[in-house]
């Protein structure tokens, strides 16, 4: 390998995904969606905006059966792939076919993924009794064969398949066969050699690769974290100035027993965190070189597929080390946070924070060179307590509540999937919170908030801010004409008049009122008007402002990319406040798959473990989007539907993103 980098004289940038199989195993908790659109991590992203041809294979098939289901009235969301096997040759079997269906629907797919019909569900397993975890072993018998069958048909249906079919997989993650365990543990020391080697290959060619200007580590397991702490691997990259590390944490290990056995015994995802910081404590933090900083968890959360990993094992950001995670006490963070002083552009990716953690870490950089703090996928958790104090939040919350009215309370329950949201302009933050509400409505909140922001915008004399001032008003503009045209033509789009309003209650909640209220401790309003570089909550008369008079800061941009909030069940700290009014029901599909599938999926108690909560008060979005323009959801539609198969509400509900 040494003698292969030496000819790469021209290379600029370096990427390294490894992936040890002791993580996360999806095994047979994938949805019909993620069985035909199967993604690979990206590690150098493609060159051009064009799909390569097995991606658009598999979209092409995706399209099909989509559409298959809308023309036949059918929910592509309850759907389950199905295989029926053929003893008969192909040859015999043709013409039977031919005269079933019709050519002109059914269209030809030479690209299919073989993998696609392996793992799709038999059609003729018999409902055989669920095995339980004190029987996991009997398991094995529910592992199929990886080789296709050589002449079958592959169908989709809505009908679910029994119990024991669904657990019908090339992999049982919670009881792999001595043949999986013996590969994992091959695999590790494969890799392990290899990782040495191409560290070894950059350090003895420092002249080949001393202009090379970015290393993405798109995924590591965490087991060889440590192997990146090599300084001299680092010194060999005297120009590298972005920095990519997401990390998969392991859910298992492997070794050999006594007796020369392969165990791969369970172990807690958190141990991840430790040789995290490390690395960036250590080896990234004195590093002048590196401008731009990318970590996070490469596994979990609202991306993660399946109905038993969707949203949920979220570890925390590695900015501090796993016992000091939850330090209930905001004074001890300052010494073990993660301290980088040479980064200019920081970036935490798919992990959660304490309140009090993000609001140390935005302050210990401020006189250093951060000027730009994204969150993307971040979320907060409750503020560390003890549970002793469960009833003051509690009786806290109702407090907040009461300036609520009838309308805005109501309309916490999220938006039933499919509806499009945000279809004539409305913000989503303001259209999650008032889902009872007229559009007229909807959007005469939309402009007073926006009028507000002008205001605001125009007491400023930078050229920044007269170019926001420009924009909106356009926006402005824009909405005033749209809620001109339903008021006029509201009755011939289908839109019924809006009735006639409701005695006034005695606290009517409007957007000033909503940025103007006393916001719960730790809430994202309360975080961000502390950290905001720019606008805070007392440039609104809010006499519950927390942000400093005198502030003085470095950053001077905070991005946020689908931030919302997250719960951690398997911990003692008081989470009281971040109950959801209107607790998600599973449809009895999903809730059966989820149920089916508990015996053979990975579970920890891990207290460091979060679950993403699917809402936020809608006083909190008003405020968000009023004070600084963050609006709830996702804009990518497709995006959006993915969570929906693993029978959750929409991809971004309850998350918001923006720009201050």
């Amino acid at each position: 390998m040494k003698i292969a980098f030496s000819m790469l004289q021209k290379v600029r940038e370096l990427a390294l995904s490894v992936d040890s199989g002791l993580g996360w195993l999806k095994g047979p908790d994938r949805s019909i969606r993620a069985r035909i659109l199967r993604q690979s991590p990206e590690v150098f992203g493609r060159s051009k905006d064009i799909p390569d041809r097995k991606t658009q294979a598999q979209k092409e098939l995706w399209d099909y059966v989509e559409a298959t289901h809308y023309a036949a009235d059918m929910d592509v969301k309850l759907a389950t792939l199905y295989r029926m096997d053929v003893s008969r040759p192909f040859s015999e079997l043709q013409p039977t076919l031919d005269s079933r269906i019709l050519t002109d629907s059914q269209r030809g797919f030479p690209f299919m993924d073989p993998h696609l019909i392996a793992e799709a569900t038999p059609d003729n397993i018999p409902d055989a009794q669920i095995p339980s975890f004190e029987e996991v072993d009997s398991l094995e018998a529910f592992v199929e064969p990886q080789t296709p069958p050589a002449t079958g048909i592959v169908y989709s249906a809505t009908s679910s398949p029994s119990d024991a079919a669904q657990l019908w997989s090339p992999i049982i993650p919670a009881q792999l066969t001595k043949a999986q365990k013996e590969w994992l543990l091959e695999t590790e020391w494969a890799q392990r050699a290899f990782l040495s080697s191409y560290m070894l290959a950059v350090i003895d060619n420092p002249i080949t690769f001393e202009k090379v200007h970015t290393l993405n580590i798109a995924q590591v397991s965490s087991r060889y974290t440590f192997s990146l702490c090599r300084q001299d691997f680092w010194d060999a990259l005297p120009q590298l100035k972005t920095v990519i590390i997401q990390i998969i944490p392991d859910w298992r290990n492997v070794l050999k027993d006594e007796a020369g056995f392969v165990e791969t015994p369970r172990i807690d995802p958190s141990y991840a965190i430790g040789p995290f910081h490390q690395l960036l404590k250590e080896i990234i933090s004195p590093r002048v070189n590196i401008k731009n900083l990318t970590f996070g968890w490469a596994a979990g959360g609202e991306h993660a597929e399946g109905v038993h990993a969707r949203n949920k094992h979220i570890l925390p950001a590695p900015i501090l080390p796993d016992d000091a995670t939850l330090i209930l006490y905001s004074g001890q963070l300052s010494l073990p946070m993660l301290y980088l002083p040479h980064v200019e552009n920081l970036t935490l990716k798919n992990c959660w924070i304490t309140p009090p953690a993000l609001q140390a870490l935005v302050k210990k950089h401020e006189k250093t060179k951060l000027q730009k703090l994204t969150l993307e996928s971040v979320s907060l958790t409750a503020v560390p307590r003890m549970v002793a104090n469960q009833n003051q939040n509690q009786n806290h919350n109702l407090n907040l509540n009461a300036n609520l009215p009838q309308a805005a309370v109501a309309g916490q329950q999220p938006h039933p999937p499919g509806n499009p949201q945000n279809h004539m302009g409305i913000p989503l933050a303001i259209q999650q919170g008032h889902g009872n509400l007229q559009p007229q409505q909807l959007l005469a909140l939309q402009i007073q908030a926006l009028q507000i922001q002008v205001q605001q915008l125009q007491t400023q004399q930078d050229a920044h801010a007269q170019a926001q001032v420009n924009a909106l008003q356009v926006q402005l503009q824009a909405q005033l004409q749209l809620h001109t045209h339903l008021q006029t033509h509201g009755v011939a789009m289908g839109i019924p008049p809006p009735p006639p309003p409701p005695p006034p209650p005695p606290q009517q909640f409007t957007v000033m009122s909503a940025v103007r209220a006393k916001h719960r401790e730790g809430s994202w309003p309360y975080v961000i008007d502390i950290i905001s570089p720019g606008q805070n909550l007392g440039h609104f008369g809010s006499a519950y402002s927390n942000a400093e008079p005198d502030r003085v800061t470095n950053l001077r941009q905070l991005k946020f990319v689908s931030c919302g909030y997250v719960r951690l069940p398997h911990s003692t700290i008081d989470q009281a406040a971040l109950e959801p009014a209107n607790p998600m029901i599973r449809l009895p599909h999903f809730t059966k798959r989820y149920n089916a599938l508990v015996p053979a999926m990975l579970s920890s108690k891990d207290p460091l473990l979060g679950e993403i909560i699917q809402e936020v008060e809608p006083m909190e979005l008003s405020a968000l989007f009023t004070a600084w323009s963050l609006n709830q959801g996702w804009s990518d539609l497709f995006e959006r539907q993915g969570s929906e198969f693993d029978g959750l509400l929409p991809g971004g509900t309850g998350r918001f993103s923006g720009i201050i």
